[in-house]
């Protein structure tokens, strides 16, 4: 299992996104890294405080309006990524039960749960749309922009815990059992 450091590492990461990335977080791409490296609630941590972050830049400094819709926006955006993270494990336990993953086999596993992840997600968003207005921001450059931004998060992350796991600064350390005196 991966250790409490690499968690940390991802939620520093994930909050750094969202000062990069400015209005939009790679939620899925993160989902999808968790889905490969943490259990599912160190995965909800995560994405959880993640989002978090973003959505007190977005209210504190970005000045995102205050009322009923974007909150909402807000509400279906964890939505969605929580639901992203548990598609990845369900898509993850049909393949296989390990969970930390050998580096070589680490980009076909993170992958699939990226790219449904991403589907699910965005259908997600588009039907809450419907509801709380911005059809129009679901066009194919819009869609592709969004998922290249959450694949090479992926992909950055994957090479980061693959070094990571390769060096052994990742892994949990061992409990060394100390003799007990008689």
């Amino acid at each position: 299992m991966a250790s409490r450091r690499w968690l940390l590492i991802l939620i520093f990461l994930g909050a750094f996104s969202c000062t990069v990335n400015l209005c939009m977080v790679p939620l899925v791409g993160f989902a999808a890294i968790a889905v490969s490296t943490l259990a599912f609630r160190q995965g909800v941590v995560c994405l959880s405080v993640i989002w978090a972050v973003n959505q007190a830049l977005g209210f504190g400094l970005r000045g995102y309006p205050l009322d009923i819709s974007t909150v909402a926006w807000g509400v279906v955006m964890i939505g969605g990524a929580l639901f992203a993270l548990a598609l990845g494990h369900a898509i993850q336990r049909e393949g296989n039960s390990e969970h930390v993953r050998q580096p070589a086999n680490f980009a076909t596993r993170v992958g699939p749960s990226l790219l449904a992840g991403f589907l699910a997600y965005e259908l997600i968003l588009w039907l809450a749309s419907f509801q709380l207005g911005a059809e129009g921001g679901f066009t194919p450059a819009v869609l592709g922009s969004v998922l290249l931004t959450n694949g090479l998060w992926a992909l950055g992350l994957s090479v980061l815990f693959g070094i990571g796991e390769k060096t052994g600064w990742l892994l949990q350390p061992r409990q060394s059992s100390l003799p007990l005196p008689r």
